[in-house]
């Protein structure tokens, strides 16, 4: 009889599981970063550049899945090491629903880390000019259009912190160009 009753229960068991949808919860192992873009307001040559004689906009946008707690963005001469942090900021609830980041940060002019200085003292000064005893004579200026000259490299760097630790992503080098005129 018991056997019977057994048998029974498990076969009532196995019926009424037979009409239930089982759900298993496998996690992913968190953060996921998708992709990862960025681009400068302006360019050189198809390429992003930052322009040291004035302000560089830059947008970047990450994809990912998983909760960003806080993420910082960074400047970082490519070869002296130098860094900048340009913007810092916990993204929106919203922001880590849709896993999608889209921001903007500016550079100033003349802020940009470099991987080299370039320092180029000037030719003839003011005060050297004025202690010429000759007379000052009306001169006509021609403006002659130059191009761009490459005075260093940046790089980004975002800083993204999760539950489960920081990441760090970096762009490749990006020009900094003297002028963008």
């Amino acid at each position: 009889m018991k056997r019977i009753f057994a048998i029974g229960t498990l076969l009532l068991t196995v019926l009424v599981l037979a009409g239930c949808d089982v759900y298993v919860y496998i996690p992913d192992g968190g953060f996921v970063l998708q992709s990862a873009s960025y681009r400068s307001e302006y360019t050189y040559g198809g390429a992003s550049v930052v322009c040291d004689d004035r302000s560089t906009q830059f947008e970047y946008e990450l994809l990912y899945r998983g909760e960003i707690d806080y993420v910082s963005v960074l400047l970082r001469g490519d070869s002296s090491g130098r860094e900048r942090q340009v913007a810092s900021f916990s993204p929106r609830s919203s922001e880590n629903e849709a896993g999608e980041i889209l921001r903007t940060f500016r550079i100033s002019g003349g802020l940009a880390p470099l991987a080299t200085l370039w320092l180029t003292p000037p030719a003839v000064t003011v005060e050297d000019a004025l202690q010429d005893d000759a007379p000052l004579v009306a001169q006509a200026i021609e403006v002659v259009p130059r191009n761009p000259e490459t005075i260093g490299y940046t790089v980004i760097e975002i800083r993204i912190e999760t539950e489960n630790g920081t990441r760090s992503l970096s762009s490749a080098p990006i020009r900094v160009l003297d002028y963008c005129g």
